[in-house]
């Protein structure tokens, strides 16, 4: 048979569409898909899920059934169900008897030895099962199982996305059809197997939507029936919160609900008929695939495709495919096609339905270009013959797309499905599919087609015919229906004798140059060996821990205890008693940047070596103090030091350890990637949606990553949210923070946020936010009235406080109560003023910073339940906020205003006091004194 090259074809489509017959309706899964990991030596009768059915008309009852058989990756039939069955009247799918290690290892051998074995099992909804090769949702489900060659994990390893939910959630409900449950919370072998965990669910959104979660029995169902034309897709989300011991973790997916349509508003054609015309290009020797309007997704309709020939002696076919509703286009004789007469073929196309017998019709016109490839003499007719990649090349071969055949080069590793052959087109041949076209004609194919001949040499045979996987190099002789898989026996050696001697000889010298530089390492590991370790290049000029300006005194003299710290005496005066659990090796902190600096100390970016166990080094923060440090600030770096000991949670910044003897006070805490809060906003509040920021600013790294999305309203609420979940553990806690602002909050890796407070350093940030004491500022703009005026500070004065963060994040780093100094805001604030609502800002979040500011704190609202009206804004939220249109013109609100020369005192009746005035009368009589950073009650 003479071979030709087809070049890029040009196919017009006019497509005469009539209104196709619809799927039968019944009973419908919720889902086509459900998931589930099952472990070796899992106890027989354990239960993993249910499936749900839901009504198409009121009254009817679901009969479950399972199928037979286990399949594996590409559809493969793997073995007979003997593991699993399933309770028809409820639709509890549980575990009939325990999963081996030998079973596990004849599923893994017959699924290709792929070392993660994932089966699936069809269920149908059917008083008889059907047949499984009709498998379609909505009577029928695949239920996915990932058989994991290992015991059970302990509970407590597990993370808490696998306590509480399956991979995936994706649900269908059809519209105008009777209320039902689809889903029902709860991983049934978390349940079984770790008793000892809480899990407790919840369905954010669905309040004011058609769904509803039982909360005794988890089942989230249907309050009424659905309408597509009101709306297509619900975008819900489903929260649940971990108990493990005191541990306690909140996760949270999505939830969404698909409303499928019901034809009852039908489309209708003029005359019975519909026009539509498109041009399709393809590069193959098989034309193309042609099918009428959403083949893909008819169920129950069986559709048959002809070709009607307007010119007899051009000749091309087309064959309807066994697994799908298409036809495929192909060329029939390579010979007609050389006639001038065949430059350009017209077709007509006519779908038949097999059971209705109605009909459509598509005309093609098929414009032919390229030159005729001729056949080379002692080449073979199929690809499949040649053994060897040059001559595989050399030659054409039945069904080759550009004349020449093509080598598939496989991997080498044993048995694999991806070993070597020569194929007309590695796209589609060998894929494990033997395609319509590809059975026409055994020559064309026979990795794929083979069927009733013998396969020698390392193989595993397809399902029903071909080969599934081989060995080494596979070749074929169709007319023998014979395939051969060995590894070449004639390779040329990949090294010869020079080759392998000069192997030899850099071998040895590798060995020796090692040798050399191992004795060289360990000589100059010994000679420095009290030095501190040296990272990296980033560090080369960085300081090392000890290097730090505060003297130190290293003698072994008595010094006196933290009680006298109220006598002047000089900080590196006072013995530090020593904690082992936290102590860290000062010889192995090396000091870096500074991030913060404040009048009496600071904080620096560090990198420490073998922390907390871990190999290599960790980069992060240290706080310290300045030489000029008092007494006073040294007992507020210890009382954070030791309030940070005892707090642990997601949203609180993590203290790793600290330096304390021999050298002044260091504390090691988590280091934040982006900044604070204040300074992440305001530099998107620069950049806008999009923008990939290049400038050196010390927030600006987020916006040179293009993971960093923009951020959007829900961003900001979820900011919002995760605070104020870190100040309701403070506040379980009995701890009142005293300076909660968006300068105090740190943004973290993946945006998490992270309570802190860098004390000693946070006169950096604000000018007029703190009223300047003797030794310090108190931060007015964020404190509470009873903390102005009677200094109490309680957690409902942090409540006051995270109102006006809230006002921060919403306007994008905004300075509170803009172009008002400090001293005015007492008599305002106690008139009633209170800041108004941004532009931005929702109703609902402004109403919940008003709430924050009431002037009696017990009207002020909790933060447990602040979390839960934030939990419901974001799922509201979806716009994206426009960061341009939220900068507001008013200067002063980014404004650090005032310095502290230009702002006026005031006392309580707003009378002006002289600047020489000692500032120790606003410290004594109104303030007091912020002495740290966490304050316990």
């Amino acid at each position: 048979m003479a071979k030709a090259t087809v070049g890029a074809v040009g196919l017009r489509l006019l497509l005469l569409l009539p209104l196709l017959g619809e799927a039968p309706l019944g009973l419908y899964f919720s889902r086509d898909a459900y998931w589930e990991k099952l472990y070796v030596d899992q106890p027989a009768g354990m239960p993993l899920l249910y499936v749900h059915a839901l009504q198409d008309v009121p009254g009817e009852v679901p009969s479950f059934r399972l199928g037979q058989h286990l399949y594996g990756v590409y559809r493969t039939r793997l073995h007979e169900n003997d593991w699993i069955r399933i309770q028809e009247d409820t639709g509890l799918l549980y575990l009939n008897q325990s999963l081996d290690h030998s079973s596990w290892e004849k599923l893994s051998i017959r699924n290709g030895g792929f070392p993660l074995l994932t089966v699936y099992l069809q269920v149908f909804l059917s008083p008889a099962s059907l047949r499984e090769s009709e498998c379609q949702w909505p009577g029928c489900a695949r239920v996915y199982f990932s058989f994991i060659n290992a015991s059970f994990p302990a509970c407590g390893a597990l993370k808490p996305r696998d306590l509480c939910f399956e991979a995936s959630l994706s649900f269908r409900i059809r519209e105008n059809r009777p209320p039902g449950t689809f889903h029902q919370f709860r991983l049934l072998p978390v349940q079984f197997l770790c008793p000892n965990v809480s899990v407790a669910y919840s369905l954010l959104g669905g309040e004011s939507q058609p769904f509803r979660c039982a909360a005794d029995s988890l089942e989230v169902s249907t309050r009424w029936a659905l309408d597509r034309e009101q709306r297509e897709k619900y975008e819900l989300v489903a929260a649940c919160t971990v108990r493990v011991g005191a541990r306690e973790e909140e996760v949270m997916v999505p939830f969404p609900v698909t409303v499928y349509d019901e034809d009852d508003c039908a489309p209708t054609f003029l005359g019975g008929i519909d026009t539509a015309s498109a041009v399709v290009e393809f590069k193959r020797k098989e034309i193309g695939k042609v099918c009428v309007e959403n083949c893909q997704e008819f169920s129950g309709i069986h559709v048959q495709y002809k070709l009607q020939l307007s010119n007899a002696n051009c000749s091309a076919g087309i064959v309807t495919s066994a697994e799908d509703t298409t036809g495929t286009l192909f060329v029939n004789d390579t010979e007609a096609l050389q006639r001038s007469e065949c430059a350009q073929l017209e077709y007509k196309v006519v779908a038949v339905d097999r059971l209705t017998r109605r009909q459509t019709q598509a005309s093609l016109l098929v414009t032919v270009e390229g030159t005729y490839v001729a056949e080379e003499p002692g080449c073979p007719l199929s690809c499949a013959v040649s053994k060897r990649q040059p001559e595989c090349e050399e030659c054409g071969g039945l069904g080759s797309l550009n004349g020449r055949c093509e080598w598939r080069q496989g991997d080498g590793k044993g048995i694999t499905r991806n070993f070597s052959t020569c194929s007309p087109s590695i796209k589609t041949c060998p894929d494990g599919h033997c395609d319509a076209v590809e059975s026409k004609d055994a020559h064309i194919c026979p990795q794929d087609c083979l069927r009733g001949g013998s396969i020698i040499g390392g193989h595993e045979p397809g399902e029903r015919r071909g080969i599934k996987a081989g060995f080494g190099i596979c070749n074929c002789f169709p007319e023998e229906k014979k395939c051969f898989c060995e590894p070449e026996d004639n390779q040329d050696p990949l090294c010869d004798e020079l080759c392998r001697t000069v192997i030899a000889a850099a071998v040895l010298f590798s060995f020796i140059v090692s040798v050399l530089l191992s004795t060289f390492c360990i000589h100059r590991y010994h000679k420095n060996a009290h030095k501190p370790p040296i990272a990296s290049a980033e560090m080369t000029f960085r300081r090392p821990a000890q290097a730090f300006p505060v003297s130190y005194s290293s003698s072994g003299a008595r010094r006196p205890s933290l009680d006298s710290m109220e006598n002047p005496v000089s900080v590196d005066a006072f013995k530090i008693p020593e904690d082992p659990k936290w102590e860290f090796p000062r010889k192995n902190l090396v000091l870096g940047k500074t991030l913060g600096e404040g009048e009496f100390g600071k904080v620096v970016k560090a990198t420490a070596f073998r922390l907390k166990g871990k190999a290599g080094y960790t980069t992060v923060a240290v706080k310290m103090l300045k030489e000029n440090a008092s007494p006073s600030e040294l007992r507020d770096l210890l009382s954070e030091f030791n309030l940070l000991k005892q707090v642990n949670h997601p949203q609180v910044i993590k203290l790793y350890g600290a330096c304390s003897q021999d050298g002044p006070l260091l504390l090691i805490v988590e280091y934040a990637k982006y900044g604070s809060l204040r300074g992440f906003l305001r530099e998107s509040r620069k950049a806008g949606p999009g923008y990939v920021g290049s400038g050196g600013s010390r927030h600006s790294s987020y916006l040179d990553n293009p993971e960093e999305r923009a951020l959007t309203m829900g961003d900001l609420i979820s900011f919002a949210w995760q605070i104020s979940r870190g100040m309701q553990y403070l506040a379980e806690m009995k701890l009142v923070h005293r300076d909660l602002a968006a300068r105090n909050v740190l943004v973290a890796e993946g945006r998490r946020m992270k309570i802190s407070d860098f004390g000693l350093s946070r006169d950096v940030y604000e000018e007029d936010s703190y009223v300047k004491r003797s030794k310090g500022r108190i931060p007015v703009k964020w404190m509470a009235i009873e903390s102005l005026f009677d200094h109490i500070y309680t957690t409902q004065s942090d409540v006051w406080s995270f109102g006006v963060l809230l006002w921060e994040i919403v306007t994008l780093g905004g300075n509170p109560y803009p172009g008002i100094p400090p001293e005015r805001l007492f008599n305002l604030l106690k008139t009633g003023y209170r800041m108004e609502r941004p532009d931005n800002c929702s109703e609902e979040m402004y109403s919940l910073m008003l709430q924050c500011w009431k002037q009696e704190p017990d009207k002020r609202p909790v933060f447990a339940d602040i979390s839960k009206d934030l939990d419901k804004m974001m799922v509201k939220s979806r716009d994206y906020l426009d960061l341009a249109a939220s900068t507001p013109s008013d200067s002063l609100l980014y404004d650090d205003g005032l310095s502290e020369e230009e702002t006026p005192l005031v006392d309580c009746n707003n009378a002006p006091l002289p600047r020489t005035l000692p500032s120790t009368w606003i410290e004594n009589k109104l303030y007091g004194r912020i002495s740290h950073a966490f304050t316990r009650f």
